[in-house]
């Protein structure tokens, strides 16, 4: 740390067991044994609080070739970065932890990239799914209220194709057209795990929501959607004890003029 500052400031960007560490000082920082190296031209917004998330949000400006953006280079990331923020006094090591949140938003121009951040309470403060009077399923399939066990439909494959938005493997022919819509698909980059939504199923074919940079021979595992009716929860999963929707409805419209009871 250098003498001729009072504080130092550092960045911690979290993506599983990944972790990027750097630093807006003149120079790399050790600190509790880790090593944060310098990046020019780092820096941040002012921080406030306030009862408007957005006010809350953390803005950094980075060079284009800050680290960070090799976790870009083959699309958005599937799984989410944390970002930390600490401030350490030079003098004797204490440390206050500024902000914490999750990395939202990306923008790269001609010389640099800008990222923004929320708190964990602003990317919570969306409109949720509601529990309502309806006829199909609001669970989250393989989610805690569904109960189905996500293993045990998981179908593993190897690519034979990938145009970038579909992917092939003999593996997905072996069930019918539409198994696997509304599903996903995922695989192993090192110690990260990337995953794509899939659209539809086709044959050998997945057409998914996002391109993905997987290659042909990479090992992959697709999992089968649903399309939260009582009829496939029953007939696809074995579920229908779990349904959560309101299947015996009656299906009439109830702005017909026509007296409901």
């Amino acid at each position: 740390m250098s003498l001729l500052q009072r504080h130092v400031e550092l960045y911690e960007f979290v993506r599983g067991p990944k972790v990027l560490r750097a630093t807006s000082g003149d120079r790399d920082v050790i600190w509790q044994t880790q090593s944060y190296a310098a990046v020019p031209g780092l820096s941040r917004n002012r921080l406030s609080q306030s009862a408007t998330n957005a006010r809350t949000d953390l803005e950094i400006t980075a060079p284009r070739t800050f680290a960070l953006m090799n976790w870009f280079a083959d699309g958005v990331p599937g799984e989410p970065i944390e970002v930390r923020l600490r401030r350490v006094r030079v003098s004797d090591g204490v440390d206050r932890l500024l902000w914490s949140g999750l990395l939202s938003a990306s923008r790269e121009t001609a010389t640099k990239v800008e990222l923004r951040a929320q708190t964990l309470t602003a990317s919570l403060a969306g409109q949720g799914l509601r529990r309502c009077w309806q006829v199909s399923c609001p669970f989250t399939l393989y989610g805690t209220e569904c109960g189905v066990d996500r293993e045990s439909f998981r179908v593993p494959g190897t690519l034979s194709g990938n145009s970038g938005y579909v992917i092939s493997s003999a593996a997905f022919a072996a069930h019918p057209d539409g198994w696997f819509d509304g599903g996903m698909v995922r695989w192993n980059v090192g110690t990260d795990i990337e995953h794509r939504w899939i659209v539809s199923h086709v044959g050998t074919d997945l057409m998914l929501l996002t391109p993905a940079s997987a290659g042909v021979g990479t090992v992959v595992d697709a999992f089968p959607g649903c399309d939260h009716s009582m009829t496939m929860c029953d007939t696809k999963f074995g579920n229908a004890i779990n349904y959560g929707g309101q299947h015996t409805l009656p299906k009439k419209d109830p702005f017909d003029g026509r007296a409901t009871f």
